[in-house]
């Protein structure tokens, strides 16, 4: 399936700035966002939640005294530092296993007494917030996003729409094909420009989740 379009609908719940650093390779059939290797294997892409900046607030306030609804909101969301440490080529392709699982409770190990609990728990934390949420029930509620670079933090702009939902002009435009049950593949229509960009779930009630990259082209 191919998307032209630049703009996306983008639905994000509150965010905490939390930084996930592992860069872990995988082949296995687990849930996450992977991208495909020059060797034909796989590696899992850690993800980032950014922080979130309501921009021109008080412009939004004025506007609202004088208009019968509430004025679209403009939000930066940022991530720091300015560059990735996961590099790709300019015609990656992005591998996505979604899942339909909810963690509960019970999925969660004990509560950690020991040096190993609390590596086990760590380390479980760390994958949970590396996989899309159950909630994203396609590819195409993905989308490669081109981020920039200020102040040394990699940002983009969203707009709110109805229904809680954003828009943002960083959008890449791409393709989604599918290839298995809940997997999907993910690329640009045109090889990127060496920059700073992000994997992003835009689909309703969306984690706010960035699945950050660079490219470098010689």
């Amino acid at each position: 399936m191919t998307r032209t379009g630049w703009a996306a609908r983008l639905s994000f719940v509150a965010l905490s700035s939390v930084a996930l650093f592992a860069q872990a390779s995988s082949s296995s059939s687990d849930a996450g966002i992977f991208f495909n290797k020059d060797d034909g294997g796989t590696q899992r892409m850690s993800a980032t939640m950014p922080q979130m900046h309501q921009k021109n607030a008080g412009m939004n306030v004025v506007k609202n005294m004088f208009s019968r609804g509430a004025s679209a909101a403009t939000l930066l969301f940022e991530v720091q530092g300015s560059a990735s440490a996961l590099r790709v080529g300019p015609n990656a392709t992005f591998l996505l296993r979604l899942t339909q699982k909810q963690t509960t409770a019970n999925d969660m190990p004990p509560m950690p007494t020991s040096a190993a609990d609390a590596g086990e728990m760590k380390t479980f934390m760390s994958s949970m917030m590396d996989t899309p949420p159950a909630m994203a029930k396609k590819g195409d509620d993905f989308y490669i996003v081109h981020m920039k670079i200020e102040g040394g933090s990699r940002t983009i702009e969203a707009t709110q729409t109805k229904n809680n939902g954003f828009k943002s002009d960083a959008a890449i435009p791409s393709k989604v094909d599918k290839t298995a049950a809940d997997t999907y593949t993910l690329q640009s229509r045109s090889p990127l420009e060496a920059g700073e960009y992000s994997v992003v779930y835009f689909g309703p009630s969306g984690g706010g989740q960035f699945w950050t990259f660079g490219v470098d082209v010689k």
